[in-house]
This record gives structure tokens, sequence and C-alpha cells, in this order.
């Protein structure tokens, strides 16, 4: 017989049928992991670009409030009347004056009857702290 049409030919193809197969087989199947493995990278890429859309809109918006309050307070500014500012300031400093008046008198009438701190004075006087003896070991020779 000849060479193409042999049964070892016949064994021949089909072992390399075989061992082709499974190196397409095992080929295959790196080539899956591989996929699987680049889409769970591309997923975390997904969610990481989110993430961070999410942060900078939140910033953005955080800027926008914080001009609007910018804004808010130049007009409040603008429309301010320093010479009415400063009348107040010092009708704040006369009354802070006048309570700390007040206050002071207040705490002069909670005061003592000088008569009866003398009294207690002379209480204390009459106690006597109690002495500690101390013990003095002679050694020596």
């Amino acid at each position: 017989m000849g060479f193409l049409g042999g049964p070892s030919a016949r064994t021949s193809a089909k072992q390399s049928l075989r061992f082709s197969t499974r190196a397409v087989d095992a080929s295959i199947f790196l080539l899956t992991r591989q996929l699987n493995r680049n889409m769970v990278n591309i997923m975390e890429l997904f969610y990481a670009n989110i993430a961070l859309l999410l942060c900078n809109v939140t910033v953005f918006v955080m800027c926008l409030i914080a001009r609007a309050h910018v804004v808010s307070a130049s007009k409040a500014l603008n429309e301010l009347d320093w010479e009415q500012t400063a009348s107040l300031t010092g009708d704040m400093a006369t009354v802070k004056k006048s309570i700390q008046k007040l206050n002071n008198r207040l705490n002069g009438m909670e005061a003592k009857d000088p008569y009866t701190v003398l009294e207690s004075l002379r209480a204390q006087a009459n106690v006597q702290p109690i002495r500690q003896q101390t013990q003095i070991k002679q050694s020596g020779g």
C-alpha cells in the first residue's frame, strides 16, 4: 500500500489529529482564561472610572456652592453702610463697659462682711497643726 492509504498513515494521522486537538483545546483554554482576566481588569477599570467621575462631579458641585457663597457675601458687603457699622461698634463697646460695671457691683454685693472674715481667721489661728515626731536613730561605734 502506499504512503497515503496505509494503516500506519491512518494511525499517524489520528495521533497528529489528537495532538492537534489537544493543542487547540489547551490554547483555547489559555485564551479564554486570558480573556477572563482581561474582562476582570476591564470591569475593575470601568468601576474605577465611575468612582472617579462621581468624585469629580462632587468636587464640581462643591465649587459651585462655594462660588455662590462668595457672590452672596460680596453683594452683602457692597450693600453695607460703613458709617452705620462704625456707630454700632461704638454702641457695642459702651454696652460692654456698662455690663462689666454691673457685674463688678454684683460681685461686690456678694462679698462677706469683713468682721466675719476676721473671726474666721482667728478661728483658723487657734487650730494648731499636728506635728510629726521624728525619731532619730543613732548608729555608731
